[in-house]
């Protein structure tokens, strides 16, 4: 009974981890193309803005991993 929840513990911090990257990355694509579109610019912030997306997405799945391996 203990390995099924287990399995079910892994799927939920797999999927959690998905969905950080996902998330992040196109929050920060919106975000640079507000940006983009308000000053007239050709792409210039979404790109510092998908690449702050995924520093944040690296960083907060860090986070994730160091707290399910002190569990």
């Amino acid at each position: 009974m203990n390995n099924k929840f287990q399995i079910f513990k892994n799927l939920a911090l797999v999927t959690q981890i998905g969905l950080i990257f996902v998330i992040s990355i196109l929050f920060s694509i919106y975000l640079g193309n507000i940006i983009d579109d308000v000053f007239n610019t050709n792409n210039i912030f979404k790109i510092i803005f998908i690449l702050i997306g995924v520093i944040s997405g690296f960083i907060s799945v860090y986070k994730i991993i160091m707290k399910s391996i002190e569990k």
